[in-house]
């Protein structure tokens, strides 16, 4: 089956292929931040729920660990972790450091030609 070719508003070609889609890459590295900070903290879903009760932030610690493994959590959620982990420094070097794992989901997914 051949590909298609459109051409772009601009008359630039368009395939119909796209590149892999960026964001499960940096949920997951949001994720491992996370955890590497938990892990530095010696604290656990648990620990962590009772501790973002303080910011208002209630949630079951069962809810907090699914938020967490998924990695579907906002920017916001992230900041409030961090604060109560008491994380004061945040290098993005070591962000870029961290592992992308693909999860089976995100392969499916480029498989499909979805992003």
């Amino acid at each position: 089956m051949e590909s298609k070719v459109r051409k772009k508003k601009d008359g630039t070609e368009a395939s119909g292929n796209r590149a892999a889609h960026p964001i499960p890459e940096w949920e997951s590295r949001a994720t491992l931040l996370l955890k590497v900070e938990m892990t530095k903290s010696r604290m656990n879903f648990k620990a962590l729920a009772r501790r973002l009760e303080s910011l208002n932030i209630v949630e079951t610690p069962a809810q907090v660990n699914r938020k967490v493994n998924r990695g579907k959590f906002s920017a916001a959620y992230l900041l409030a972790c961090l604060e109560v982990l008491g994380v004061e420094e945040i290098r993005m070097a070591d962000i870029r450091e961290l592992a992308f794992k693909p999860t089976a989901t995100d392969d499916a997914g480029a498989e499909a030609g979805n992003p």
